[in-house]
């Protein structure tokens, strides 16, 4: 379900919203043919990138609130806003970075604008999940502007990123081995110098916290899936400032694994950030699989994914729309 098309279709079957999906294409040529026959300029949309060789974190993602001259026979020199990265390019532009990218397939959504008086990206919410038990929560907000920010919190909004980002390295310099009894290595060293940019986003100072009516949602949902998923997964959503919550995606591979930026202070004074590792270890337990954080759930009857390797591309298309 880390494939974007098939996570669509599994949370379509539950009930989940997501952004309606317009196009989804095997080659750049289909792509620009869906958007020129069924997308007037105008019509705002996202292009994602999928399997490409430089298309993740974001970077195979174009957010087009105007739309673009895609497929167009004789494209003008106009610019169209992007989002994401904050800019304005002409359609020729466009289609040379997506190009650039060799993706495997591309998908076509409805852009849902953060705000209902500007067209801006929505508040991201990243449960990072056990099982039904959330262990972070990684918020991003403002992106494609100079107010752009990450944070880290738990799901009592506690913040977990005072402490910088981590990797693994050598023994924590400052802690007292008898009083830190147990607790894993860090490597402040390195970890420093990510502290306070994780992929061009700083971390941010004032992070407001949803209204408990929207915090309640994100995880009456994430933990209904977490819970259908078994092992560790990081489940993406995002909401509107009018409250309407979207799935995005689901992603086994959190930063590809390499360093991380959650960490407590535990009673004694001392630095935990492998409390997300322990979340893992323990989920491991539940008849599951210590590789991959947890049990390995059966696919719920009924749900498309279950033929999902098996069906065609048009078939997938359709069964995540």
């Amino acid at each position: 379900i880390d494939d974007k098309m098939a996570g669509l279709a599994f949370v379509k079957g539950l009930g989940v919203q997501a952004p309606k999906i317009f196009c989804c294409s095997e080659t750049l040529s289909d792509l620009k043919s869906c958007i020129w026959s069924n997308l007037p300029l105008g019509h705002e949309y996202v292009i994602h990138v999928m399997g490409g060789t430089s298309s993740h974190s974001n970077q195979g993602t174009f957010v087009l609130p105007d739309g673009a001259e895609l497929g167009s026979p004789s494209p003008s020199s106009t610019l169209y806003r992007e989002l994401l990265r904050g800019e304005s390019f002409t359609t020729a532009q466009i289609e040379s970075m997506i190009e650039s990218m060799n993706g495997a397939s591309y998908l076509v959504q409805k852009f849902i604008s953060g705000s209902s008086t500007s067209q801006t990206l929505p508040t991201e919410y990243k449960f990072h999940m056990f099982g039904s038990e959330i262990g972070a929560i990684t918020v991003v907000a403002n992106r494609g502007t100079d107010r752009a920010y990450f944070a880290e919190v738990d799901e009592d909004w506690n913040r977990l990123d005072t402490q910088g980002c981590f990797e693994a390295g050598d023994n924590v310099k400052g802690q007292s081995e008898a009083q830190c009894a147990g607790l894993y290595d860090i490597d402040f060293r390195e970890g420093a110098k990510h502290a306070h940019t994780v992929k061009g986003l700083n971390v941010g100072n004032c992070v407001p916290r949803p209204s408990s009516c929207v915090m309640d949602s994100l995880k009456n949902v994430t933990r209904v899936l977490g819970n259908l998923v078994g092992v560790y997964m990081r489940i993406d959503l995002f909401a509107t400032e009018s409250g309407h919550i979207y799935f995005q995606e689901f992603t086994p591979n959190h930063m590809n694994g390499l360093r991380h930026c959650f960490a407590k202070t535990t009673s004694n004074g001392c630095i935990d950030s492998c409390f997300m590792g322990d979340l893992w270890a323990a989920n491991s337990l539940h008849g599951g699989n210590r590789l991959y954080g947890g049990p390995i759930n059966s696919v719920p009857p009924g749900s498309v994914i279950g033929q999902w390797s098996n069906s065609s591309f048009a078939d997938q298309c359709i069964a995540s729309q």
